[in-house]
């Protein structure tokens, strides 16, 4: 009909548009449901996991043990760039260094907070990204923006990515990884 001949014209014209309309979507709702949000009990632990294994080089500290690193790197990249006093870094227990990394730093623990979770919602960007590329590949352009679409609007998506913990990750690279190979 017309009104669907209206529609594809629509979509084809203003694609770009409404990638980055979704992705801006996610990014506003993970970004404001950061300051919403407490620290999960692991994130307590992992948070500043990456500074205390860059400074220390100890990789066995209980946490990270049985975790592989790259989500402590992540969630530490920002806070490189504060100023924390080195003596919460000679706590070798995660549970006790994280809760006074987050809480007695001398910042914000919803700024800490914050930083310690941008790495992660910026990475559900990433995937959603390529959430719209591999559906494209596979099936159009139409179909690529369901796609992101679906993902955009998922509340477990919504709600895990805005975590600072071990598991976004695994599944962004998973999916990454997938795109590449397929």
């Amino acid at each position: 009909t017309q009104y669907n001949v209206k529609l594809k014209n629509f979509i084809n014209k203003n694609s770009t548009i409404l990638i980055v309309s979704l992705l801006l979507f996610m990014l506003i709702l993970s970004a404001t449901g950061v300051y919403n949000k407490s620290l999960a009990f692991d994130e307590r632990c992992f948070a500043g996991m990456g500074v205390y294994i860059l400074k220390t080089g100890n990789l066995k500290t209980d946490g990270s043990v049985y975790h592989a690193p790259l989500s402590f790197y992540l969630n530490s990249f920002f806070l490189n760039f504060l100023e924390i006093d080195e003596r919460t870094w000679t706590k070798d227990i995660c549970w006790d260094r994280g809760i006074d990394f987050a809480f007695n730093s001398g910042y914000d623990p919803k700024f800490i907070t914050f930083l310690i979770r941008l790495p992660f919602i910026l990475l559900s960007l990433i995937l959603g990204i390529y959430i719209y590329l591999f559906a494209k590949k596979l099936y159009g352009k139409n179909a690529g923006l369901m796609a992101l679409g679906i993902y955009a609007f998922s509340p477990n998506i919504l709600s895990i990515s805005v975590y600072a913990l071990t598991d976004f990750p695994l599944i962004c690279f998973a999916f990454i990884t997938t795109y590449y190979f397929h």
